[in-house]
């Protein structure tokens, strides 16, 4: 069988070359597209280390706060999930604990966090450190105040605003 187009005449077997090159050209641009999404992917993608160390005080420690915290830097502002390591009991008094989030959006030079905690248990911090791959040297949010965090507001606040080289400036 021989088959007409308008760049010529082609037999069966050469008209099968012909679809299968367009069709790997296609598929071969198909995977660039997905390279190059997955490189703007990890390009993009942050894994930072936040480590915070509960106070020494009477009643510091929680076992149930479900902390988040927002990070805000110069390049934008993004969110944790809750704070939490499998196995094991953190935000015991006196302990300093790490926590680590990957694939977060890189916010540049960061310079305030936000945290927000979801329960009435009472949790009271000392300072909070954040560094991240792309800025190792860790920044220290320091709570100055001494404010404790809960949902209760007899106990504490749910929010709180810390900023580098400067104590809480927002409850």
């Amino acid at each position: 069988a021989v088959v007409s187009t308008q760049s010529g005449h082609y037999g069966r077997g050469e008209l099968e070359n012909q679809f299968a090159v367009v069709f790997y050209s296609y598929r071969s641009e198909i995977m660039k597209v997905f390279v190059l999404s997955l490189l703007l992917a990890v390009t993009f993608a942050e894994k930072y280390y936040i480590k915070t160390q509960t106070s020494t005080r009477n009643n510091a420690g929680t076992d149930e706060i479900y902390l988040k915290m927002k990070l805000l830097g110069t390049e934008g502002e993004v969110k944790t999930g809750y704070f939490d390591n499998d196995d094991i009991d953190d935000f015991e008094k006196g302990h300093l604990d790490e926590f680590i989030f990957s694939g977060l959006k890189n916010v540049g030079d960061i310079m305030c966090i936000e945290l927000f905690v979801q329960d009435n248990d009472m949790w009271c911090f000392d300072r909070v450190i954040v560094s991240s791959d792309s800025r190792p040297m860790p920044l220290f949010f320091e709570n100055s105040s001494g404010t404790c965090m809960s949902t209760d507001s007899g106990e504490g606040v749910s929010y709180l605003k810390l900023c580098v080289g400067g104590g809480d400036i927002d409850k």
